[in-house]
């Protein structure tokens, strides 16, 4: 697992060959890789490798001004690839679920 999720991280940069830095472009990128990923596939459905890819492409694009910038960075882009899958297959704090990482209250109301 702790490959797949180096991988992950290493995914979400889009290929030399393009020019754009954005969201959208890193995360068509990281689905497309992903795709072509055996171990990727039995692992994940191809909405979870979605969910995975749409996090870490806004981490990316917001952590980093280019991509050769991320490039320099493999330790922290293995760790945003981390958290993102963490996050979505282990109910962690996301957009979706926003409360997730806090204690659920021991108070139980009384009539």
């Amino acid at each position: 697992m702790r490959k797949l999720l180096f991988g992950i991280a290493l995914l979400s940069l889009v290929s030399c060959a393009k020019k754009k830095w954005d969201k959208e472009t890193v995360k068509a990128d990281c689905i497309n890789e992903m795709k072509k990923d055996k171990d990727a596939g039995k692992l994940f459905s191809a909405e979870m490798g979605e969910k995975i890819c749409d996090c870490a492409a806004e981490k990316t694009v917001a952590t980093y001004k280019t991509e050769a910038d991320a490039k320099k960075d493999k330790p922290a882009l293995e760790e945003i690839g981390k958290n993102c899958a963490l996050e979505l297959l282990g109910g962690g704090k996301t957009d979706e679920n926003p409360g997730a990482d806090k204690p659920a209250s021991d108070s139980v109301e009384h009539e």
